[in-house]
């Protein structure tokens, strides 16, 4: 799965955008062991986790998103798009085609999650 994370500032030129895709992988973690519950008989957990190279964007954009707090002057709003690529759900899993689905993430081990995303399958567009 990947994250394609765009920011633009409501004005262009006003700052620099920030463009990153984000690349995740099986964690191959228990989602017990993350003090998720139990799944119910209907529900299945794939955790995955950030590549070594996407911590680095991550940490880049929350740098980005810091500096974005720190500015004087905004002259206008800012954009933030994120398009979530679950294409490999699709293809590795099938069976899920049908279901809603949720992404939920977790920046730090003491912070509980936050839900990024949730939809069907089957009506996500290709990226």
């Amino acid at each position: 799965m990947a994250a394609l994370v765009q920011a633009r500032p409501g004005v262009p030129g006003d700052y620099q955008s920030f463009d990153r895709r984000f690349e995740f992988e099986l964690s191959g973690l228990a989602p017990q062991n993350l003090g998720m519950d139990k799944p119910a008989q209907t529900r299945t957990w794939l955790v995955d986790g950030l590549w070594a190279k996407t911590v680095k964007y991550a940490r880049d954009f929350q740098a980005y998103i810091v500096d974005g707090r720190n500015r004087t002057e905004i002259k206008g709003g800012d954009r933030l798009n994120v398009v979530l690529e679950n294409e490999w759900l699709m293809e590795h899993y099938p069976r899920y085609a049908g279901t809603d689905v949720q992404v939920w993430l977790q920046f730090n081990a003491k912070d509980g999650f936050l839900r990024f995303w949730s939809g069907r399958l089957a009506q996500t567009r290709p990226t």
